[in-house]
């Protein structure tokens, strides 16, 4: 969830669901999907094709917390999936204004 900035992504190419607070939307290619600041949101590709969308955020700053994240390609090949470092995840969301929602655990 960001606090300081809000969040729109526009589908290029395959199908995502995004949840917004409690409304779900289900985007094509096409779709143009608005998130506010200080709604808790996720998305997820709903196809087994490529998901390609264009994200922007205004104001502009929460790139810096992408490109902090992120690690330099060791070669021009996709990486192995694998977790993220959560501890890192969390301290930049932090640094960033903004939070990463985990669920409950189930009882």
């Amino acid at each position: 969830m960001h606090h300081g900035e809000d969040e729109f992504f526009y589908i290029i190419e395959g199908e995502a669901t995004f949840t917004l607070g409690d409304q779900v939307v289900h985007g094509k290619p096409g779709s143009f999907v608005f998130l506010p600041r200080d709604v808790p949101h996720q998305f997820v590709a709903t196809k087994d094709s490529p998901l390609r969308m264009l994200l922007g955020l205004t104001p502009a700053g929460f790139e810096n917390f992408v490109e902090e994240l992120g690690e330099p390609a060791p070669s021009l090949t996709l990486p192995p999936p694998g977790p993220p470092d959560m501890e890192k995840l969390f301290a930049l969301a932090k640094k960033y204004n903004a939070e990463i929602l985990v669920p409950a655990a189930a009882s």
